[in-house]
């Protein structure tokens, strides 16, 4: 047998590429200005006839407007793409996919986990260090002298380039990881319902009051996106629309949110009971109430669990037959989000607990997980933990409860037969 690195026959690249003309748009949107609390309709593009849809590409550009103050300084909080929405509604032909409270802080979580280069690439939608942020800051808020200079230097860079425009991703399944989308031939549309945040979820660094204009504004809107005009393809998808598509993509509820005392409580028992066909687990962020200008969005407490019973439909000791220990956790958030935050700052500032209902730790297996339905119980959570001696009295830890479940999406005669999950 001859080493694939010695085949005189081998090709290192696949011949017959496709040829076809390469469009990317920006478009005004309409309204083209917004402020904290107002819900913006995004409708997919219905583009024309021979005219597709690129994976990856759709999402909304704006220009981030912050009031200059004399008191303090004011910049964007972390991955400002994902913290500037509060609410996230998905809809087809009338029907909700998605339909999610505080996405801030379920796909902030996520990105925590992209590649440090992936990360680093994510300019754009407000990824970046302290420093690069503030000098991307509308107000032209500066770093502390003791900054790098080579850091500030890159950051005036960035600036130079982006300014201080970022964008919302749409990075709903069907739109990412099912080729190219033909909107042209669908009997309905899709749209994006989202609904902005408030002030002091997305503005770092100031101390004084945040009122009216003195919060921020999105002005300069335009909805991106890049397209490719291709009979080929175009045919291609129309055909599958007809005969029928099953459109595969991640649900997410926030169930619940709660509060316990730091110092106090030590047990914790949550009962979810929700009907789901694959329910591939629950995710528990936990976070810490902040005070103006003092928002991390990127930190998540550690509550100081040291054990997890879980129970399914009245019997105990499931998944983990004598519960998850706190060693555990960091692995189990492994088998969904991947290793890319270590152990150390993981447990210290990344912290999630993440119960996992599914067969196998494949991501790309989809209905693998528990089947939730018609039950009087559901999943019950007996969590223990370590209270904090050291804590002030009132001293609250906020818990989000994500359901996580896989869903579909059915087209068949371009239409929409069905969404399940």
């Amino acid at each position: 047998m001859i080493s694939a690195k010695l085949d005189p026959t081998i090709l290192p690249k696949q011949t017959g590429g496709l040829k076809a003309e390469r469009t990317f748009h920006r478009v005004t949107f309409t309204p083209s200005s917004a402020k904290p609390g107002e819900t913006l309709y995004v409708s997919v593009p219905n583009l024309s006839e021979g005219i597709v849809l690129v994976p990856n590409s759709l999402a909304l550009r704006f220009d981030l407007g912050l009031q200059p103050s004399t008191a303090d300084e004011r910049y964007a909080v972390n991955n400002l793409g994902r913290n500037v929405i509060s609410k996230l509604k998905i809809k087809f032909a009338g029907e909700t996919a998605i339909d999610l409270s505080r996405p801030d802080l379920y796909y902030t979580y996520k990105d925590l986990f992209l590649k440090k280069e992936d990360r680093a690439a994510r300019i754009d939608q407000g990824i970046g260090g302290v420093i690069l942020r503030k000098v991307r800051s509308p107000i032209k808020t500066q770093p502390t002298d003791t900054a790098p200079a080579t850091a500030v230097a890159e950051a005036k860079g960035i600036k130079a380039a982006y300014g201080t425009k970022y964008t919302i991703p749409f990075d709903f399944e069907p739109l990412t990881q099912h080729g190219v989308f033909y909107p042209r031939v669908l009997h309905s549309e899709m749209q994006f319902e989202i609904t902005l945040a408030d002030a002091s979820n997305i503005i770092q660094g100031c101390t004084t009051a945040l009122t009216g204009d003195q919060t921020y504004s999105m002005t300069n809107l335009e909805l991106q996106y890049e397209t490719i005009q291709s009979d080929v393809l175009a045919y291609s998808a129309d055909r599958g629309y007809a005969s029928g598509k099953a459109f595969l993509y991640e649900h997410v509820n926030l169930y619940k949110t709660f509060a316990f005392l730091d110092k106090t409580d030590e047990l914790i028992t949550q009962s979810i009971n929700i009907p789901r066909r694959s329910l591939t687990g629950l995710l528990l962020l936990f976070v810490k109430p902040h005070g103006l200008g003092l928002r991390d969005s990127e930190a998540f407490v550690n509550p100081n669990i040291t054990q997890v019973g879980i129970n399914v439909n009245g019997m105990p000791n499931k998944v983990f037959s004598q519960g998850i220990r706190a060693g555990d956790i960091y692995n189990e958030v492994v088998r969904r989000f991947g290793n890319e935050v270590t152990p150390g700052d993981f447990y210290q500032k990344k912290y999630a607990l993440w119960v996992d209902l599914r067969a196998t730790n494949d991501n790309t297996i989809h209905g693998g997980g528990l089947k939730l339905v018609n039950t009087q119980d559901g999943v019950v959570l007996e969590i223990k933990r370590t209270k904090d001696s050291a804590a002030d009295a009132a001293a609250k830890i906020n818990c989000y409860i994500f359901v996580v479940a896989d869903a579909q999406m059915s087209i068949e005669q371009n239409q929409l037969k069905s969404i399940a999950y």
